[in-house]
C-alpha cells in the first residue's frame, strides 16, 4: 500500500525524502489550507517528478512565484487543468506567465 501514490512515493524516496518535495506531495494529498486533495491537479496524466520539482523551484523563486499558489489557482478552475497532459509544462508556463498571455 502507498502512502501517496507508487509515483510519488517512489519520487519521495529518489529525492532522498527532499523537505519541499515532500511538502509539495503532501500539499498535491490533502495537506493545504483547503485541506483538499487536488483531484483535479492530480489527475494530469504526466506529474511532477523530483527533478522537475527542482527546477520548477528554481525558476518559481527566480521569478518571485509560489508553486504552491500555482497549484490552489489551477485546482479552482478545471480550465487550467483539464486537457493538460504534463505538469511541469503546466507549472512551467505559470511561472513565466505564459500561461496567461495565452488566455
Amino acid at each position: 500500500e502507498y502512502i501517496y501514490s507508487e509515483f510519488y512515493d517512489k519520487e519521495i524516496e529518489l529525492s532522498g525524502n527532499d523537505a519541499h518535495y515532500t511538502k509539495f506531495v503532501k500539499l498535491l494529498h490533502g495537506e493545504n489550507k483547503d485541506e483538499k486533495k487536488l483531484a483535479g491537479v492530480l489527475s494530469i496524466p504526466e506529474q511532477l517528478t523530483y527533478k522537475q520539482f527542482v527546477t520548477c523551484l528554481g525558476k518559481a523563486k527566480k521569478n518571485n512565484k509560489s508553486i504552491q499558489d500555482i497549484l490552489l489557482i489551477m485546482e479552482n478552475d478545471k480550465k487550467y487543468y483539464k486537457g493538460k497532459t504534463s505538469l511541469n509544462r503546466t507549472i512551467q508556463n505559470w511561472i513565466s506567465d505564459r500561461f496567461m498571455k495565452n488566455e
